[in-house]
């Protein structure tokens, strides 16, 4: 379970950005600079080409990309699906915070595993503070679950694209019934459509 609709590479950093920009009470325009350390392979997949992460042609691109990931989140407090529709690839204010927001590969995570998250975060801001993190896991990992109602509202606004909200309504009660369900009826009904 992860938090954002982006790459799990990208999760960390969002959530620890995000939480400063809270915390500091900073506005994204206050930033000046975000590197974030990666292991090789994960910058291959959130960093480079930089062309493409900075400047998505996708929305595939714009999940994939921690430029993009991060800006977005930056400016709307989230990263959810609707953050990354076709509209958003183009808003200049998006892709100016982009600009500023590099990923590097770390030479510390250099023998890290496969699926090793960990990450050396440093944000700069314009009056001159620095914030240097260690980044160790993410909102959503087993380590640090989501709560229901995170889960919950990560869920609504994804099937609220899709199903009406009478059915998203119906589906949220067979889920959290899920356990107490006889047969999967009510839920097939309202995820496929044939619930009223």
């Amino acid at each position: 379970m992860k938090k954002h609709a982006s790459c799990l590479g990208n999760a960390p950093a969002l959530d620890r950005v995000l939480e400063i920009l809270r915390d500091e009470k900073l506005e994204p325009g206050d930033v000046a600079e975000i590197r974030l350390g990666v292991r090789a392979s994960t910058l291959t997949m959130i960093g480079e080409p930089r062309e493409i992460r900075v400047r998505p042609q996708t929305m595939l691109d714009a999940q994939m990309s921690l430029p993009f990931s991060l800006a977005v989140a930056m400016i709307d407090g989230e990263a959810g699906i609707t953050q990354f529709a076709p509209e958003r690839l183009r808003d200049p204010a998006v892709l100016a915070i982009a600009d500023r927001i590099h990923a590097y590969a770390h030479p510390d995570l250099a023998s890290a595993k496969a699926g090793d998250l960990t990450s050396y975060l440093e944000m700069t801001t314009r009056d001159g503070r620095c914030f240097r993190e260690r980044l160790v896991t993410y909102r959503g990992h087993p380590d640090n679950p989501m709560s229901d109602e995170e889960m919950e509202t990560k869920f609504r606004r994804c099937a609220g694209r899709r199903l009406s909200g009478r059915r998203v309504e119906a589906a949220v009660e067979a889920i959290w019934g899920l356990d107490k369900l006889t047969d999967l009826g009510p839920l097939l009904a309202a995820v496929e459509g044939s619930h009223p």
